[in-house]
């Protein structure tokens, strides 16, 4: 092995439209926290994807020269391409498997000055996204939602663009669970707390979707169908539908990937209630199309 190492993206929000691919022998989170830090960089870069190659050198290189050969380069001394998050993703995942990739304890092997200490630590939010995933465990009726709220709105602020869409998704839950019907005395006073309280949690939930969109987490489109769905609003859920199923992460989804097979029910209750499809019908369709 010449060089083994990360290659990676890496996304920022104030650079819409632009993704660094690069190199690092150390972790890729690392190198975001080091360009976030930098002067005139308003807002956190982060970790879209990385994988571990034999050569990072020849890796970086190779993955430059397929985004340069579409013309997504922006400058030919620069590691920045004006290109769709996805396509720069499977640009990497096609030059690993053309150079190889290799194990954590491979690399680590290769690497005698790392700090073993922190090299385990995958991301600048690992531990952050663990804690919020950790609580979320709780039952639901014993569940603190600003505190949930608050553990992933860290992690999401750390990078982890994955928090955007679990947050999203918390918001529609907890919406979902309360009762649009006012008390006596809100009817009395006409202030409808829990009805203002509603729309903010599905605001919330729906940008968070769109900002997790925005940085390629495709499962987002799936809950944003079901919200659609749900609300009435057929002709944007079928719209949602459709670009979740021509999606990358559902396209190569794996058979035993539970998160994607769960949208199966709401998928076969929009197909149901409203496409107006028998209950026969619909199950199968969604069988079918969840190779269920």
């Amino acid at each position: 092995m010449s060089n083994p190492g990360y290659i990676y993206a890496l996304i920022n929000p104030a650079l819409e439209g632009l993704v660094k691919v690069g190199k690092t022998t150390t972790n890729p989170a690392n190198r975001a926290n080091q360009l976030s830090s930098a002067t005139g960089v308003p807002m956190q870069f982060m970790v879209a994807y990385s994988v571990i190659v034999s050569d990072c050198d020849l890796a970086e290189k190779y993955a430059h020269g397929i985004l340069e050969k579409k013309g997504f380069r922006v400058s030919s001394n620069r590691e920045f391409f004006q290109a769709p998050l996805q396509v720069a993703i499977d640009a990497i995942k096609s030059t690993a498997i053309f150079i190889g990739t290799i194990t954590e304890s491979e690399l680590f092997s290769f690497s005698e000055d790392v700090d073993e200490d922190n090299y385990f630590d995958d991301s600048a939010w690992a531990d952050l996204e663990r804690e919020a995933d950790e609580y979320l465990k709780t039952p639901f009726s014993q569940l603190d939602d600003n505190k949930a709220i608050g553990l992933l709105n860290k992690a999401a602020q750390a990078g982890c663009v994955g928090a955007y869409y679990k947050m999203g998704s918390l918001h529609q839950l907890i919406a979902d669970t309360m009762n649009d019907e006012p008390t006596f005395l809100e009817k009395l006073f006409g202030n409808n707390e829990k009805a203002v309280k509603k729309h903010k949690h599905v605001s919330s939930g729906l940008e968070c979707h769109r900002i997790a969109l925005k940085h390629g987490y495709e499962l987002s489109y799936a809950a944003l169908a079901d919200y659609f769905g749900t609300a009435g609003n057929t002709a944007e859920a079928k719209r949602h539908w459709d670009l979740f199923f021509q999606s990358n992460i559902f396209r190569n989804r794996n058979p035993y990937d539970g998160e994607i097979s769960n949208y199966s029910v709401p998928y076969r209750n929009f197909l149901f209630l409203n496409l107006k499809m028998d209950e026969y019908e619909s199950q199968y369709h969604a069988d079918q199309k969840f190779d269920e």
